[in-house]
């Protein structure tokens, strides 16, 4: 039986050697080849991986012979209480779930700072998801960069940025005392490489909108009057209650603009309207405001754009799974 076993590791080891996580493939081949569990566990805990299970692929995985525990750790709970956490195995980074449903988005005429783009109505969730409960961080982003050397600042395409991609970083070091910062400096071409190679993607403005109400319906999550208190710097926001959502995200308001998956186009808003087109050059939106933003500036409902290309160091992003 050892004798058999053995081959079936090579991959896995080959990979860790490699320095690169376990693929889906990896896993499968173990699994597949009847490899202990517990060892199939200490590979992708001691490699990492390089995807999130899908419900489909779990089913799968589950058929071959994968216990719940193994699923657990390669694929998010389906549903589970609004704000509970989860730790995504790709980048490490925890995620909460803000659970199906529907919300008034936009805003109402007499709501103060309010835009003419910003014409109120419903939209309907049919899926829960799960969000980053902060902003990706310049740790984070590091890692990325050392596994893809295609989007290290002096390798990346000229297309893909506007000339300042990652300004404030030297080679693939980022600003000293500043690993838990949000990331800035990243196009929306950045953002989205980040999160299709951590298994995610970018947030629909749709959802990023519902994500930061937290199923309330006051202006803002705490009530309808502005609060400062609640709005998180442009510094690490850490754990601070008041930056923290009753689904528990951090900074959605303040912190950095953040990049959505949405094209600009006026309301009322429909994904299936072309503006989710992943392979559009038009203006993307940016939602949440920066911490140095005046008032009217950070609300829920407050859209901005920007082209795809364009960085900025007021301008980072979090990811949805």
């Amino acid at each position: 039986m050892a004798a058999m076993m053995a081959p079936a590791l090579l991959p896995a080891q080959a990979t860790c050697a490699r320095g690169e996580p376990l693929t889906q493939d990896d896993v499968f081949k173990l699994v597949r080849a009847g490899v202990a569990e517990s060892t199939v566990r200490e590979a992708v805990t001691a490699c990492g991986i390089s995807f999130i299970l899908d419900e489909k692929d779990a089913v799968s995985l589950t058929n071959a012979g994968a216990s719940r525990l193994l699923i657990g750790l390669l694929a998010p709970p389906a549903s589970a209480a609004p704000g509970a956490a989860w730790q995504a195995p790709t980048d490490g980074r925890q995620m909460v779930w803000a659970p199906d449903g529907s919300f008034q988005m936009g805003s109402a005429a007499s709501e103060a700072g309010r835009k003419d783009d910003e014409a109120q109505h419903a939209v309907q969730l049919p899926r829960g998801f799960w969000i980053d409960s902060t902003e990706v961080s310049n740790d984070a982003y590091r890692r990325f960069v050392l596994a893809n050397p295609a989007w290290q600042k002096d390798r990346v395409d000229r297309r893909l940025h506007d000339g300042n991609y990652l300004k404030d970083w030297n080679g693939t070091d980022f600003p000293a005392g500043k690993g838990d910062a949000p990331v800035v400096w990243v196009s929306w071409y950045a953002a989205s490489a980040y999160a299709k190679w951590a298994g995610k993607r970018l947030p629909s403005e749709a959802e990023w909108e519902y994500a930061a109400r937290a199923g309330t319906r006051t202006v803002y999550w705490w009530g309808d009057d502005f609060d400062a208190s609640h709005v998180a710097p442009m510094i690490t926001p850490g754990e601070a209650a008041a930056f923290r959502s009753p689904w528990n995200a951090v900074a959605m308001l303040g912190g950095v603009w953040e990049w959505t998956s949405s094209i600009y186009r006026p309301y009322p808003y429909r994904a299936s309207d072309g503006r989710e087109e992943a392979s559009s050059s038009d203006r993307r939106v940016k939602r949440g405001g920066a911490g140095t933003n005046a008032e009217r500036f950070l609300r829920p409902a407050n859209r901005s754009s920007e082209l795809p290309e364009v960085t900025s160091d007021l301008l980072g992003f979090r990811c949805v799974r």
